[in-house]
């Protein structure tokens, strides 16, 4: 067995290395990317043990939001992800209002309401290839009726896809709110690239969704602001965005350590709970750090909580950019206009 242990080990470095050597060429990045997140994928097991991820029966439903006016923003030529002269400072207060915390578009909610008629027919159980809808595995066919919670990020595009496309096939109570949790959880927002990514207060969250708990696991004790803000009072910020060729940015991005930690957090919360399937409604990056997968506007899946890592399976900066650059944070056209 130590042997084993050792081959596996000896393979895992070699082809780590192989990864570090391919993206030190210029022309690396968009085949590191693919290369890597290949690797994180096959080898989900083999990482779990190495890590000590615990054994679990638990499952999560995991759903990236719809397609939001910042989605849209970014597939026009000259404010695509690190263009020249790229810019998400707003002048216009519509503008502003309309790209801060961004909400769905009309595609978007064109994209939600598509995922709940979807889901609506994976609880027809007899209806003839329900099973082939969002393909999902035969043992996960009847997993919303098995959500135990919603775990949603506040921001407003995660909360809207929640609403449009789960929370109506969820039981409801008396005071005509979901029998299921819907907790707002910070932990799960996206990582603070964009002015898109910056939220707003629990107070007119909660006017527009009365029917999510934004204090269980919200802290606003200082200035209200439950996204991540940088503080450089004792280090000063460095730009990790692409910059240098007049690009210019309406807040501080979400470092790397910093987010790691965030995500680190996350994936705790999510082994401390008792429930044994939760839905989280959350963001690429987030999707990407937790499980190695590009998911694009509304995409659905079943993950067992086992094949996560506490370290994480993210992108570097320079990979995530190769992705950016290439439009996979764009809109995708051709089946959402159907």
């Amino acid at each position: 067995k130590k042997q084993r242990a050792g081959v596996a080990m000896h393979s895992a470095t070699i082809l780590l290395s192989l990864c570090v050597l391919l993206s030190a060429t210029p022309d690396a990045p968009f085949f590191t990317s693919a290369f890597s997140t290949r690797f994180r994928s096959s080898n989900r097991a083999y990482n779990s043990r190495l890590f000590g991820t615990a054994e679990s029966n638990k499952r999560i439903v995991i759903i990236r939001h719809g397609c939001t006016y910042m989605n849209e923003y970014l597939s026009k030529p000259g404010s695509r992800w690190g263009d020249v002269g790229f810019t998400d400072i707003f002048e216009d207060p519509e503008e502003f209002d309309l790209f801060r915390d961004s909400q769905l578009s009309d595609r978007g909610i064109h994209q939600a309401k598509r995922l709940g008629a979807r889901l609506g027919h994976l609880l027809e159980a007899d209806r003839p290839g329900s099973e082939m809808d969002l393909g999902l595995d035969p043992q996960d066919q009847n997993v919303i009726q098995d959500i135990e919670l919603i775990a949603c990020s506040p921001l407003t595009r995660a909360l809207q896809t929640a609403e449009l496309s789960l929370v109506p096939h969820i039981e409801k109570s008396d005071d005509d709110c979901s029998k299921v949790p819907i907790v707002a959880l910070p932990l799960a927002s996206e990582r603070v690239y964009l002015v898109s990514d910056v939220g707003r207060s629990t107070e007119e969250l909660a006017r527009q969704f009365p029917c999510v708990d934004f204090k269980s696991d919200i802290d606003v004790s200082e200035n209200n602001c439950w996204w991540f803000t940088y503080d450089d009072s004792d280090t000063p910020y460095v730009e990790w965005r692409p910059n240098g060729q007049d690009q210019s940015y309406a807040c501080k991005g979400e470092p790397e350590a910093d987010f790691n930690i965030r995500m680190t957090a996350l994936y705790d919360w999510l082994d401390s709970r008792e429930e044994s399937v939760i839905a989280l409604v959350c963001h690429w990056g987030v999707i990407d750090w937790l499980i190695g997968e590009d998911y694009e506007n509304c995409q659905l899946g079943v993950v067992s909580f086992e094949s996560m890592q506490r370290t994480g399976f993210m992108l570097s900066d320079e990979e995530a950019a190769a992705l950016f650059a290439k439009g996979e944070k764009t809109v995708v056209l051709a089946e959402d206009d159907e």
